[in-house]
């Protein structure tokens, strides 16, 4: 062979030249989520990383997070959205995961996320081996950059400490407690639990239905000349008739954070975990960020009330009200919710008949997910999408 000719170094060059690229690894991984969506950087390393096996990607992916060791004691970070500060347990150390609270604080120039965290809370989470993470508004919790604001500071803490993100509860005072009545129904999948205290819960009993099984302790002072307790007791009602798990302590006194239940109310959190629902009611606004509910990526346009379930693994069967306010759905699916076995599903929408759609694991399926999530416990390995602008099949 020509080879057998030529110079040592010229062989070791031919040789390399032939080899195929080494396969990307954790920290090609790493950056792939770093870089924006429309990078050409971006895309050069996804179809590297398309090479890798799904059990490869997952293995790669559950050592991409947290980056490395945190200091215990008070942190601040920015995000796009804003800031927010984390209290972290003494000790701390990236090898285990800690249960995460997010709270958030009230309405007024003097409420920040420092209040939240040192002032409300005076460190008892972090004592009980929590995580606190307190987002700095100045404005009030029902704005669309509240919720963004609140979302970005869930999804930021993930990729710097080790968070258990089955165990993320969420909870605030005054106008931090309408936050939480306000955002926590909106994104039921993402918390374990809601601690609203002295707050407003929304009006409408459709969307507080959107709990499902997310348990709620919520505080008011029966005195309060600030927000009535009237609200509080509505709350408490409806979810008793709605079958949701909540304790209300309605306290002696007026317009209180009730610093006195912060150690009651923590070990009650530690008991909490989101659980993976395979049924599930959720109302709300199509459009903006994408996002998965449960298991369902939903696009269209204006507010639906949808009602899914997975049964027996094998079969999704899927209702939209109304029916014309969804174009198309995706589903995201991984073994706990389906049998990967099979090859297949079948998917059953009301007034559109059951069919059968092929189910193949996919690198590509596993970074959509993650990238959306940027949740190691909420990543999906198949997805199946359906078309449902038109006429039905």
């Amino acid at each position: 062979m020509l080879s057998a000719f030529l110079p040592a170094f010229l062989r070791s060059a031919v040789a390399s030249a032939a080899r195929p690229p080494a396969p990307a690894g954790r920290a090609e991984l790493r950056k792939y989520f770093q870089l924006p969506s429309d990078s050409p950087e971006r895309a050069a390393l996804g179809k590297r990383l398309k090479r890798l096996s799904v059990s490869k990607l997952l293995g790669l992916l559950r050592g991409i997070e947290p980056l490395g060791p945190r200091p215990a004691g008070l942190s601040r970070f920015e995000t796009p959205d804003g800031a927010y500060l984390v209290i972290a347990p003494k000790g701390y150390t990236p090898r285990k995961s800690y249960p995460l609270h997010i709270a958030l604080h009230g309405h007024g120039s003097a409420q920040t996320g420092h209040t939240a965290c040192e002032r409300y809370w005076q460190g008892e989470p972090a004592a009980a081996g929590m995580l606190l993470a307190c987002p700095d508004l100045r404005d009030r919790w029902t704005t669309p950059r509240a919720e963004r604001l609140l979302i970005a500071t869930y999804k930021d803490v993930q990729q710097r400490y080790n968070v258990a993100t089955h165990r993320v509860t969420l909870g605030g005072f005054s106008g931090g407690g309408i936050g939480t009545w306000m955002i926590g129904p909106e994104y039921p999948d993402f918390f374990a639990a809601l601690v609203p205290r002295a707050g407003i819960p929304p009006r409408a009993d459709d969307v507080m239905a959107n709990l499902n099984g997310l348990p709620v302790y919520l505080v008011h002072g029966r005195g309060d000349p600030t927000i009535p307790v009237s609200n509080s007791r509505r709350a408490a009602e409806v979810m008793k008739r709605l079958g949701v798990e909540h304790i209300y302590r309605e306290e002696p006194g007026g317009h209180e954070f009730f610093g006195r239940l912060n150690t009651s109310i923590v070990k009650w959190l530690l008991t909490k975990t989101r659980p993976v629902r395979k049924a599930f009611r959720y109302r709300g606004r199509l459009g903006g960020e994408r996002r998965i509910v449960h298991f369902l990526e939903l696009r269209g346009s204006g507010v639906v009330t949808v009602n899914a379930r997975i049964e027996k693994r094998r079969r999704v069967v899927l209702s939209f009200d109304p029916p014309g306010a969804v174009a198309e759905v995706r589903l995201h699916l991984n073994r706990k919710l389906v049998d990967m076995g099979r090859k297949s599903v079948i998917v059953e929408i009301k007034g559109r008949g059951a069919r059968t759609y092929p189910l193949k694991e996919t690198v590509a399926d596993v970074l959509d997910s993650y990238d959306i999530t940027r949740d190691l416990r909420r990543v999906y390995t198949a997805g199946v999408t359906i078309r449902l602008s038109g006429r039905p099949p």
